[in-house]
């Protein structure tokens, strides 16, 4: 099993919640590093063109389902 912990209830209080995956899964965690907002056209770029990553149409071929999680704050 795979666990991550992630920060949870951050406009309540600094709490952990720990998500926990089979061993099949691949999980990847990736952290926020900061920066200044990039807007729209940004973020299509980031998803077209990506750093150090192949583009996400290139890492989903040939998958049946995926599930990407982004986190607003």
């Amino acid at each position: 099993m795979t666990t991550v912990s992630i920060p949870w209830r951050a406009y309540y209080d600094q709490s952990i919640l720990d998500l926990t995956f089979p061993d099949a899964w691949t999980v990847e965690v990736s952290h926020m590093k900061g920066g200044p907002d990039i807007g729209d056209a940004g973020i299509r770029k980031a998803f077209a063109q990506p750093i150090g990553s192949p583009p996400l149409k290139d890492i989903a071929k040939g998958k049946r389902s995926a599930a990407i999680i982004i986190d607003d704050l």
